[in-house]
């Protein structure tokens, strides 16, 4: 299962996407776009 899914995400990367992935168990304490949105 797990290469499957990695395989999907590469294929979305090689279209020219990009993406933030995460596990469903993750809790964010702060916004992470910001950080990501300020480095562009």
């Amino acid at each position: 299962m797990m290469w499957r899914r990695l395989e999907f995400l590469g294929s979305i990367l090689e279209l020219g996407y990009n993406f933030l992935f995460t596990e469903m168990d993750i809790m964010w304490l702060r916004d992470p776009y910001s950080l990501i949105y300020s480095r562009k």
